[in-house]
């Protein structure tokens, strides 16, 4: 298995609640034997850049699938959730882990994406991220 798709599985089962396969629960427990014995990357350095956008993104379609209609009403209405979060909740919550058990999936997905970085702006943007993924 791929490392990004690997680290896709690994974030989609802690969204979901699921347990991680043995194969990817394998993967991660030989990463961080190797961080903790080695001091060795948990993800290749030279790739952490494209990872981080591509798991933002990941969480960004799953923040998109909260949201009723097709991709581009879904982007649109997702613009608007950014722009809401960005303004009154992230300032609260940046220095947090995770979101607050309390929060609805939604802002739980937008908290994950915007810890990977810059969340994008602009409704083309954002339909070009999911429209792959969401009918």
């Amino acid at each position: 298995m791929a490392e990004l798709d690997t680290l896709i599985a690994i974030a989609d089962s802690l969204a979901t609640g699921q347990p991680l396969t043995p194969e990817t629960s394998g993967w991660l427990l030989g990463r961080i034997n190797d961080h903790l014995t080695h001091g060795r990357p948990l993800v290749s350095g030279y790739r952490l850049k494209q990872y981080r956008r591509e798991i933002r993104n990941y969480w960004l379609t799953q923040a998109a699938r909260e949201l009723d209609g097709l991709p581009w009403q879904r982007a649109g209405e997702l613009e608007i959730e950014i722009e809401v979060f960005q303004e009154m909740i992230w300032p609260s919550w940046e220095a947090k882990d995770c979101a607050p058990d309390d929060s609805s999936r939604l802002r739980t997905f937008l908290f994950n994406a915007r810890k990977c970085g810059p969340l994008p702006e602009g409704q083309r943007q954002l339909h070009d991220i999911i429209k792959a993924t969401i009918d």
